[in-house]
This record gives structure tokens, sequence and C-alpha cells, in this order.
């Protein structure tokens, strides 16, 4: 079977749904290997969420600099 997208699916499935179901089962498994973070549960990585619409590039490296210091304790 062959996505919409170009990848070629080895298991057989009932259509383009199980497909991408079983690519986020990957992709959450990849993420829980590599960064140890349940994806859809753990939020702890976005405990920051910032508007960027009206700062300046100089602003928005401010905020996120001081950010990662305060979450680093650095």
């Amino acid at each position: 079977f062959q996505a919409e997208d170009g990848i070629r699916d080895v298991e057989r499935s009932r259509g383009l749904g199980d497909v991408y179901k079983r690519q986020d089962r990957e992709s959450a498994n990849l993420y829980r290997r590599l960064y140890g973070i349940e994806l859809g549960k753990d939020f702890e990585p976005f405990h920051l969420v910032l508007d960027t619409s009206d700062l300046d590039e100089e602003a928005v490296f401010k905020i996120a600099f001081t950010a990662v210091k305060e979450f680093f304790k650095l």
C-alpha cells in the first residue's frame, strides 16, 4: 500500500487512516525513546507558550533565554 505522501506501507491496511495511526504510534515511540516525552501526556517540555506576533527578534530571544536559564537553574 502506498499513502498519498509516497511512503510505502509494508503492512496490509484498510486505508490511509491505518497508515497514519501507525505513523503516529511510531512517532510517539521515537519521542519517548529519544527525549523521554510521552506525547499527549507529558506537557512539561511545553510549559512556556510565547505569542511572538507583537515581538521583535531580540525580545523573543531575551524571553526565551531567560526562561531556559530559569528552567535549568543556570
